[in-house]
């Protein structure tokens, strides 16, 4: 639970930097589940490292739009999927969401760099596979072999009969 304190706020990035070789050596598996939060020194450096596996789950929408959500306009109330107008993505970034680095199509393809590196790419629902198809369509015949389902579905958690069916 407080992981990210330990990397992010007690050690420095030289020694965590020194810790992944001991880690690369040990841990046989990479999962990433999150990097909001992280320095981009350090999860690029966990993503870079030699495990036998590289696994990331993805919860939300940031490697499509820095935003998170996908939510447009100076309300951020209106969802845009995978906005069509690239000036409109951009004003938008830039305006309501304060992203003045790079534009959609830069960010999109760091997303796609960083993305690259792992062998298993997890989304929670077939419709969030859609939006990453229409975000990445130029890189999509090199990212869709790695993408796989694995459903947020929690009825399983609970039996017939239990009185907590869902």
């Amino acid at each position: 639970f407080h992981h990210h304190i330990l990397f992010e706020e007690t050690l420095s990035d030289q020694i965590v930097f020194s810790l992944i070789p001991e880690f690369e050596k040990s841990v046989d598996c990479l999962h990433i589940h999150h990097i909001l939060s992280w320095r981009a020194q350090v999860i690029t450096r966990f993503s870079e490292g030699r495990f036998l596996k590289k696994i990331i789950t993805l919860h939300d929408f940031y490697f499509i739009c820095p935003s998170i959500q996908m939510l447009k306009g100076p309300t951020g109330i209106t969802f845009c999927g995978v906005e069509k107008d690239i000036k409109a993505c951009n004003h938008c970034l830039r305006y309501f969401h304060g992203f003045r680095n790079d534009s959609i199509e830069q960010y999109r393809q760091h997303s796609f760099v960083f993305l690259q590196r792992f062998d298993k790419i997890v989304l929670p629902s077939e419709n969030i596979k859609i939006y990453f198809k229409e975000a990445f369509q130029k890189y999509w015949n090199e990212l869709e072999h790695k993408m796989t389902i694995v459903s947020h579905d929690l009825s399983t958690l609970f039996k017939e009969g239990d009185g907590q069916e869902m």
